[in-house]
């Protein structure tokens, strides 16, 4: 077993950006293969079918209560919540002294995001007609269903690479899973994707994740990085202070976040919100 030496712990300039370099081509060849798999999979006559029927058969049983709930869980795709995150992120690796974790991190999370806007560009795929709220980009791929995978996949890497014990490694792989399931679900579930438009998504994003394990696990078994951490109490302490204070935005920030909802979703609103006579059923 080697010991981990902070000495060793430096990249050099030409180091960074090699990895930078190997890491971007890799994870661009990958997901423009993935792309290109995508492309005569969306226009394959069964899937089309399937992509339909699911989309109508989950119109069907779509209820203003579910609807809110899934609301609340495609918050942690936006922009504006997983951005912020994205930067927390980077502050708690260089208050626990594993800088060196930024770079994989940039690369999956940043190399997902653009692949999945240079997909959507390249197949200009249009929304379902049963979409509940409305969106500005075209659907394919899903960008929600990318960041699930390439951004909180991630995290949830660091979190069972940075514990020793396997019980919490299993505890923790599988509220990642969930958390990347229910991600992609609530796209569905709010009639703004496909099924194929989230299975495309996590492929692209899956692409850069296994890149980016992939250099983490290079920057540990060359000793530049420890894991699991070998935290000091002090560091410890701000570690915690602050991921207190990203589950407070995060929770803060769901509630008070307001989608564009779609003509259809807005009268179901507001017939719910009104206490005279039964609950109506969302129409399409």
């Amino acid at each position: 077993m080697t010991n981990y030496n902070p000495a060793s712990s430096k990249l050099t300039a030409k180091e960074v950006i090699a990895i930078a370099i190997i890491g971007i081509i890799s994870g661009g060849i990958f997901s423009l293969l993935g792309l290109a798999i995508g492309q005569n999979l969306i226009s394959a006559e069964i899937l089309i079918s399937l992509d339909q029927n699911i989309t109508q058969l989950v119109a069907d049983f779509r209820s203003p209560e579910l609807i809110q709930v899934f609301i609340w869980i495609t918050t942690l795709g936006v922009w504006q919540l997983a951005t912020p995150l994205l930067a927390a992120s980077i502050v708690m690796l260089i208050v626990l002294r594993r800088s060196l974790l930024i770079l994989p991190l940039l690369v999956s999370s940043l190399g997902g995001t653009a692949f999945s806007i240079l997909g959507k560009l390249a197949f200009q795929r249009p929304r379902p007609a049963e979409a509940v709220l409305f969106e500005h980009s075209y659907a394919f791929p899903s960008s929600h269903a990318t960041t699930a995978i390439a951004f909180y996949g991630f995290l949830g890497y660091l979190l069972i690479r940075s514990v020793s014990g396997w019980q919490q490694r299993i505890t923790l792989f599988f509220i990642t899973g969930l958390a990347v399931i229910l991600l992609g679900l609530s796209r569905i579930i709010l009639g703004v994707h496909y099924l194929s438009d989230i299975l495309a998504g996590y492929l692209v994003g899956g692409f850069w994740l296994i890149i980016a394990i992939g250099l983490t696990e290079w920057l540990i078994a060359g000793d530049k990085v420890s894991m699991p951490n070998n935290i000091d109490v002090k560091s410890r302490a701000r570690s915690r202070l602050l991921a207190v204070g990203a589950l407070a935005y995060v929770a803060s920030f769901i509630l008070i976040y307001q989608p564009v909802y779609t003509t259809t979703l807005q009268t179901a609103v507001v017939q719910l919100n009104n206490p005279i006579g039964p609950l109506p059923a969302l129409k399409k």
